[in-house]
């Protein structure tokens, strides 16, 4: 487009909340929109304030507010005033038909409705991309409610969208859909989480527009139309003093429960599956790899040559408390010869993904504490590894997967670009007709994968049959649950889809409690799994 985005934002008022100043802020900073018009729409009721709650559940979020709002603060209200000048405003009424006229005469791109109040049903065209409005769990469910529903039934996930009306379009398009974490123990937290989160997504699409144009917009909703909404919880709200106090003492031991496991020492360790075909992946049949007592294995790659078995993997030294690259070496019916470590950097890595190109090895591992993609050589299989580059700088990058597929170079990494919120990550995608540039391309529809239960890469991708699978960890609930394999149906410069085929849960034992890598090399497969110490046992298995 490269025409800046026009933009008009209706608010509820000149004092806002501290997560909608960040995002006016943003959008009235930007070299990417125009922001020509406020709308002050000062007769909304804020939803989170429900005169029909009851006296325990007001309570309870009282005490909530306390004790996490200081750290975790979203609703603190800000005055806009000074923000606000040089750009023309006009007050909203529902029933005025003059106010909408007078907002489409200022021929606008997006409207961003900020405010507590639903135009969705509003007939009157308003702006050319339309209204658009972020959406908290279901388009008729208060937002609050659906959040407290999720933590009390502990629901794997939170659904926030962005959708458009009343533009130069027949019906309501969804031109964002994110799943994201639950955090079990605090409303103040997910409410937190979710408006940090839409403090970023609705910068990141006017750029999209700014930067790609109508093509955008429509490659948006083609993307999340492929993808539904979600099955919630049971959502109750307000919930009866009586509920209100159950679900008070059901949080207390489930988050008494977390403070003892966490208390729990805990090990990661592989399993290998050798000369059997890899489909389906069957954990039970593996063979378990214990590392030494004081530390860990983890991220495994797996590589079979010339009868020769390697696994390379994250060992993590507990004493230590950072990761570096190790070798296994395998024999041919699964036993450790021996193992010893092969690339150490000053700051912690891991996931080292190998792949080899004209006879030679090369390794990106996870750099992410370092802020970078790096490229590593070996000089000396499969000892002896050497720096060649960064292929990108000033990112907060994991488990960067590289794949070459219709001569492109496609670079897939997880990426968090919320400093307040460092655990979620988005799937990233970049492209380049060169492995060794850091002048990598980035998706138009990136993010291309916002779901946390497939976003962050579980290893490499390969093809079979002629399909190409690409596995994916899945950190609901918590870090290193489950991991999937997915396959990818559309892969270009300009679309991307795929589709989730399984999922492998750490179900195979009872103490098993996660599994978060999976790769295969010829007929060898290797996992890795976390699972308890016990403490009184006489050995791991």
């Amino acid at each position: 487009m490269k025409n800046v985005v026009h933009v008009g934002i209706i608010l509820n008022g000149e004092l806002i909340p501290c997560w909608i100043y960040q995002v006016v802020a943003k959008i009235a900073g930007s070299n990417y929109a125009d922001l020509k018009l406020i709308v002050l729409n000062e007769s909304a009721r804020l939803e989170d304030n429900d005169p029909k709650a009851s006296f325990f559940f007001k309570l309870h979020r009282k005490l909530d507010r306390q004790v996490f709002g200081k750290r975790y603060n979203f609703n603190q209200l800000v005055d806009a005033t000074a923000l606000f000048q040089g750009i023309a405003r006009c007050s909203l009424s529902p029933k005025n038909e003059n106010a909408w006229s007078e907002i489409a005469s200022y021929k606008l791109d997006v409207l961003l409705n900020l405010s507590a109040v639903d135009f969705s049903t509003c007939q009157f065209p308003l702006a050319r991309f339309g209204v658009w409005q972020y959406v908290i769990g279901e388009r008729n469910c208060n937002s609050l409610a659906y959040i407290y529903g999720q933590m009390i039934n502990e629901g794997p996930v939170m659904e926030i969208s962005v959708r458009a009306t009343n533009g130069e379009f027949e019906r309501e398009a969804v031109i964002h859909r994110s799943w994201v974490p639950v955090n079990y123990h605090s409303i103040q937290i997910n409410q937190y989480h979710l408006y940090s989160f839409c403090s970023l997504i609705l910068p990141r699409l006017l750029a999209g527009i700014y930067k790609f144009g109508t093509a955008y917009f429509g490659g948006q909703t083609l993307h999340f139309r492929m993808t539904l909404s979600e099955q919630t919880s049971a959502i109750f709200f307000s919930p009866s003093n009586y509920q209100a106090v159950v679900n008070v003492f059901k949080m207390l031991s489930r988050y008494l429960s977390c403070l003892i496991a966490h208390q729990t020492s805990g090990i990661w360790f592989l399993m290998l599956k050798v000369d059997s075909e890899i489909f389906p992946i069957l954990p039970n049949d593996y063979k378990a790899l214990i590392p030494p007592k004081d530390r860990a294995w983890a991220d495994p790659f797996v590589l079979s040559r010339d009868g020769n078995i390697f696994i390379f993997v994250e060992e993590f030294l507990y004493r230590d408390g950072k990761g570096y690259i190790s070798l296994l070496e395998i024999g041919k019916e699964g036993d450790l010869f021996s193992f010893e470590k092969i690339l150490e950097r000053p700051f912690h890595i891991s996931y080292p993904f190998i792949f080899e190109l004209n006879a030679k090895w090369y390794m990106i591992p996870e750099t992410s504490a370092n802020k970078t993609i790096e490229l590593y050589e070996c000089v000396e299989f499969p000892r002896k590894w050497s720096f060649v580059m960064n292929l990108k700088e000033d990112i907060n990058a994991v488990d960067s997967t590289i794949f070459f597929n219709n001569n492109r170079w496609w670079l897939f990494t997880a990426v968090s670009e919320l400093s307040t919120w460092s655990d979620y990550k988005e799937l990233h995608l970049f492209s380049s007709d060169t492995l060794f540039t850091d002048k990598w391309e980035p998706h138009p529809l990136n993010p291309i994968v916002t779901d946390v239960r497939t976003a962050r890469p579980a290893g490499r991708i390969f093809m079979k049959h002629g399909q190409i699978y690409r596995p994916s960890q899945d950190c609901s609930f918590r870090y290193g649950r489950a991991f999937n394999l997915n396959q990818i149906t559309t892969l270009s410069e300009n679309a991307y889809a795929e589709t989730m085929l399984s999922k492998i849960e750490a179900g195979w034992d009872a103490d098993v409690k996660g599994t978060h890598t999976f790769n295969c090399d010829k007929k060898i497969a290797v996992i890795d799994a976390y699972r308890y110490r016990k403490r009184f046992a006489n050995r791991l298995f």
